[in-house]
This record gives C-alpha cells, structure tokens and sequence, in this order.
C-alpha cells in the first residue's frame, strides 16, 4: 500500500475522480504452492481448534481426516488473503471515491485455484467492478484460440460475482497476446462472446504509446495509432460502447443455477 497507493495519494490525488475514476489491480495471487505466514498457525488454531503442524502431511497426500484439513486450511488462506489484500484495498479506494477492479492471477487454470487465490468469490467480491482476463482473440467455441483454460467459466463467474453482490459492471481485460496479424473483425467475434457470458466493461490489452525495445513484443496487439485500421477504429469502439449500454442497463434472466465447487476442489487438491 506505501509503495504503490501511498504514491499515488500524494501525487495525483487532484486527479480522483477526474479523470482518475478507478484503479486496476493485475494478477494478485500466491505465487507458490501452500501459501504460508508466520501468524497461520496461530490462526489455524483459533480458527478450529486444532494444531495444523501435526497434520501438514495431510495437505499433500490423501491421509488422516485430509479433507477436513484442507478444507480447514484452504478456507484461513483465502480468509487471510482477503484481510491483508483486497480489503485494504477496498477501504483506500472506498476512502478516495474511486472504483476498484481487476482480475486474478492464473483464474483460468481452476486445479490451481485453491493454491493461487483460494477461492474465486472472496477476492472479486470485494472489487466494485469485478473483473476477469480473456485472453487472445477466440471465443469458447473455437479451439486453440484462446490463451485461456476455462475461456466460458471465468466471464461467467466474474458476472455472477456482479450480480451477486449487484455491481451493475464486469469488466474485462481483452485481446493480451492476440497477435499484431489480428484485425477489428476476429476481435468483435471475441467480444461479443465475452459479452454474451456478462461482461459490459471492456480494458483493450494494450494501448501503447510507443513500441520502442520490448514493448513491440510485449503481448500484443497495440490498439493505437500503429494499426492500419487506427483511423477507423472509433467506429468499433462506438460499437463497444453501445453493446456496453444494454448489457449494463437490462437484466439478465438465467433459468440454470450452476453451483461451483470450490469445497470441492479445496478437499482433491495436493501438490500442483
């Protein structure tokens, strides 16, 4: 918070709200398996009553009550990613009148979850705008074309998050990694799809102002001035805008209730 946030508060505070509305956190997650801090066990055990050490090996291997244990475990380390991330977060951002959103790291591998985020509801429950990643320029009916391991699952899991918690936006990171051969027409077919699953706030991956060193390299497109298609790209993103406006302003009825197994997947999981 002091090196990023703190910055941001004493040098472009006079910009909140305009035209700084919001700000965009990128892939948090755990980046090893069985994420650890010295005040866990300590909570372990006020949390259930019992001493995690003891039973550690039941996290890698199916021993002793494992499930339970995992259960047990995986549920303090989402609990206690949540406190120490996202809700500071939230409170800084609520404190300062500006949105936060984004979307986690890895959330397309779901046999990753219980390791890298825990849990997919705890975190995005706590953006104004939750969010997800949709990556390349396919959709969830073609194969081999989207950079994505549940290119359905993720669109739809931020939108009920929304829904749930009624934010009236999902936004979504798009296109990263779609090559620079691509063109407006293979995008469109993208995000319509992507709208189509619930998302109604679309962050264009990535507009450069130059493609100096790496960055012509850096998972592109660029959507700016270096397309061919530039000068008429206003007319496209008219089109975003107005798909926007409906998806955001109507009301989705759904007839099919999914329930997501992440109890499920806390208690299968070992070593990933």
């Amino acid at each position: 918070m002091n090196i990023v946030y703190r910055e941001f508060e004493e040098n472009l505070c006079e910009f909140f709200g305009n035209p700084i509305i919001g700000v965009f956190t990128d892939e948090p997650q755990n980046y090893r398996p069985f994420p650890w801090t010295a005040d866990l066990p300590r909570r372990f055990e006020e949390e259930y009553g019992y001493d995690l050490i003891p039973h550690l090996g039941s996290l890698i291997e199916d021993s002793g009550d494992f499930a339970d244990i995992r259960h047990d475990y995986y549920r303090l380390v989402t609990l206690m990613g949540r406190e120490a991330y996202y809700d500071k977060l939230r409170a800084w951002t609520r404190t300062h009148d500006l949105h936060l959103t984004g979307h986690l790291g890895e959330e397309d591998f779901l046999e990753k979850l219980p390791h890298t985020n825990g849990d997919l509801y705890a975190p995005l429950s706590r953006l104004s705008m939750p969010g997800t990643d949709y990556l390349g320029s396919g959709h969830g009916l073609k194969e081999n074309e989207v950079l994505s391991g549940a290119p359905n699952v993720n669109p739809k899991m931020a939108a009920s998050v929304a829904r749930t918690m009624g934010r009236s936006r999902t936004t979504c990171e798009i296109w990263g990694g779609a090559g620079w051969g691509v063109g407006p027409r293979t995008l469109k077919e993208s995000l319509d799809w992507a709208a189509a699953l619930g998302i109604n706030l679309f962050f264009p991956h990535a507009v450069h102002v130059s493609l100096m060193g790496l960055r012509k390299r850096d998972f592109p497109p660029s959507h700016f001035y270096q397309q061919p298609y530039w000068d008429e790209f206003h007319v496209f993103s008219d089109y975003i805008s107005r798909v926007s406006l409906i998806t955001s302003t109507g009301s989705r009825r759904g007839g099919i209730l999914v329930l997501f197994p992440t109890r499920a997947l806390w208690a299968s999981t070992t070593y990933i």
